[in-house]
């Protein structure tokens, strides 16, 4: 995630949902926090 190209000033924007057909841009999403959950998830 670090190397995508969409990378600007040390975050990522994610494209998460508040409901079906409601897709908002998250700048705010923290990428330790991402690793963690998707490290957790493999471990399973």
């Amino acid at each position: 995630m670090l190397h995508d190209k969409k990378m600007d000033a040390g975050t990522l924007p994610f494209v998460l949902l508040h409901g079906i057909g409601e897709p908002f841009l998250a700048k705010d999403v923290d990428l330790a926090e991402v690793a963690a959950f998707l490290d957790g998830e493999l471990r399973r």
